[in-house]
């Protein structure tokens, strides 16, 4: 394999190539990391504020809705004032709005701040998305992702694990300061990002494009005259009815997913009895399966196309939830094994997907990466809200959403699979009716 600085397209003189993806998986990490790391202590927030179990959980979702929604704007925005001006203040805003959060002394207090550090984090992610386009070679861009993602659930692993310890010692405050540190650490990395857009009309860079050897930096021809105007892209990305369909069926894993995030403390603490630390354990058992998912994929996808794993990924799913939903309840061990296995499917299919639907759009990979991030957080929310309607519990809850959300998106990839519509990397031409399985490549690379 090529050394990672040979895989940049753009040059990082500051920061380097190591640096870089320091940067990237540093700015993926900021936004789970302010729900997983401050996950243990929900279930004690409600007497602290004396306030209600429904009004704390706004504390995530309100949180997983406004990073939505940075994540639909900022991605936009930076392709017209470039990733480094919304990184850094991305990057400054989570920092300062988790400081807040920690001298918060009311449930409404803490929710303003929290919404404030979730369009931060939307900053900070959909800019970190789009630099992965503009300055990783298409044939490297895939192990690149792997790469990031690896990390990034490592972090996932260890968040709630490092939150329990951090309440053995002191309240709920502690987990803010720790995410203020995160911030700050993306800051300075922010602050060392060379841009990677090149100029153009109206930024105030200077300087020519930079290019590695004969290999331009990738092209920004579209570069609006306004806000506004950078906000069009959105919509020019969102015509692509193949894009806006496979975004859809990639992101409907997050209604299962987030769904159970929002309520993991209550099934494993209030449900299985478990200590904060023993809820740390059995949450991060599915980071774990995500990571194995993560180092897993590159290796076998020079064996198995994405069709045909989106396929097995997709029944499996649906297959999991049904499980759940008989099982789930007999023993915290049967609940853990199968979420587990949903969740290393859920990190196969981001890969997938994120490496699919950049490769759909290159001048406007900034409103793509915005279109990609939103949907998956807004889906996220949706199935946290959903998750707290009166099922009967929540492990039964979890398993519907996971059974219904992956039977949606298992209609809609079947029709994709049989209509006209185009999807490069995955439905380059048209395919035989009943072709579900067909060996085509993830990208053009191959």
């Amino acid at each position: 394999m090529a050394k990672f600085n040979e895989w940049l397209i753009c040059p990082q003189p500051r920061l380097g190539a190591a640096g870089l993806l320091v940067l990237m998986f540093t700015a993926s990490l900021l936004g789970p990391a302010a729900m997983d790391l401050y996950s243990p202590a929900i279930p004690t927030m409600a007497a602290y504020f004396s306030t209600t179990p429904d009004l704390v959980n706004w504390t995530l979702a309100g949180y997983a809705l406004f990073m939505a929604v940075g994540l639909l704007v900022f991605g936009a925005v930076s392709d017209k004032y470039g990733r480094r001006s919304v990184l850094v203040a991305g990057a400054f805003a989570f920092s300062a709005a988790s400081l807040l959060c920690m001298v918060a002394v009311n449930i409404q207090m803490l929710i303003a701040f929290r919404i404030l550090q979730a369009l931060g984090s939307g900053a900070v992610a959909s800019s970190a998305t789009a630099v992965v386009k503009d300055v990783l070679a298409p044939q490297y861009r895939e192990r690149a992702l792997a790469i990031i993602q690896a990390m990034f659930v490592l972090g996932l692993v260890l968040a709630p694990v490092a939150g329990a310890a951090i309440l053995e010692v002191v309240d709920w405050r502690g987990t803010f300061a720790a995410l203020a540190l995160l911030g700050a650490f993306e800051l300075v990395l922010a602050l060392c990002f060379r841009e990677t857009l090149p100029t153009g009309e109206g930024r105030s860079m200077g300087g020519a494009r930079p290019t590695v050897g004969s290999l331009p930096a990738p092209s920004a021809s579209a570069h609006p005259r306004g806000v506004l105007s950078s906000l069009g892209g959105l919509r020019q990305v969102a015509r692509n009815h193949a894009f806006m369909l496979f975004l859809f069926i990639t992101s409907a894993f997050e209604i299962g997913y987030m769904g159970f995030v929002s309520v993991a403390s209550y099934i494993y603490i209030d449900g299985f009895g478990f200590s904060t630390f023993g809820y740390s354990i059995c949450f991060s058992s599915a980071a774990i399966a995500c990571a194995v998912g993560s180092v897993c994929w590159p290796k076998i996808s020079g064996r198995v196309s994405a069709r045909r794993f989106t396929t097995v990924a997709l029944v499996a799913s649906v297959a999991i939830g049904i499980a759940l939903l008989i099982w789930g309840n007999t023993s915290a061990l049967v609940f853990c094994a199968m979420f587990a296995l949903f969740a290393f499917f859920e990190a196969v299919v981001r890969i997938i997907g994120i490496n699919v639907l950049l490769a759909q759009n290159s001048a406007l990979a900034g409103a793509a990466a915005s279109l990609i991030n939103f949907a998956r957080s807004f889906i996220g929310f949706i199935g946290m809200g959903l998750v707290m309607l009166p099922w009967g519990g929540y492990v039964d809850a979890v398993a519907l959403l996971i059974a219904g959300g992956m039977a949606l998106a298992l209609a809609a990839w079947v029709y994709l699979l049989h209509s006209r519509l185009i999807l490069k990397g995955v439905k380059d031409d048209e395919q035989p009716e009943g072709v579900l399985w067909a060996k085509t490549p993830i990208s053009s690379s191959r």
